[in-house]
């Protein structure tokens, strides 16, 4: 019996040293003293890691933008002049500020544009100036043509 008893106070102080141990593992570890990631190991290694896969996950994001976008939305966010050609009877459709030039042909607006190039207001109806800057005050301007017509535009519109 009394070897029963001993083997029974060895189990438990075994158990109770253990729990000891755990608890106090639990205390220590991760404290300013005892950290369980250094810093030096977050800046040197894991900091550069997470920036590379950033960028490339961000470029990625843009050109698939980019390839995805239609050439005129792509020129209205660059804010670049794109070059297009009307055909007899098609009308461009503009959104509110976009720029035009007629560089040849003739077309005219639906409602008024404001002409940059001279200070003044084109009225509805009236064929373009080619060569003068004009800007769609407000969205659903069109611009028809009679015979076709060159253009440079600037914005948002829509060819149809």
């Amino acid at each position: 019996m009394k070897n029963r008893t001993t083997k029974t106070l060895l189990i438990l102080l075994l158990v109770a040293v253990l729990a000891a141990t755990g608890v106090y593992a639990a205390v220590r570890y991760g404290t300013q003293d005892d950290p369980l990631v250094t810093m030096s190991y977050l800046n040197e290694v894991k900091e550069p890691e997470l920036a590379d896969a950033y960028a490339v996950k961000a470029s990625a994001a843009v050109e698939e933008l980019k390839n995805n976008l239609p050439a005129a939305n792509n020129a209205a966010i660059t804010g670049d002049y794109v070059s297009a050609e009307l055909t007899q009877g098609q009308t461009l459709k503009c959104e509110a500020g976009t720029e035009l030039m007629l560089r040849s042909g003739k077309a005219a607006a639906s409602a008024a544009l404001t002409d940059i190039t001279d200070g003044s207001t084109l009225e509805a109806g009236k064929a373009l100036t080619a060569n003068h800057l004009y800007i769609a005050p407000a969205a659903g301007v069109t611009l028809q043509t009679e015979s076709g017509a060159a253009l440079m535009l600037r914005g948002d519109y829509s060819i149809g």
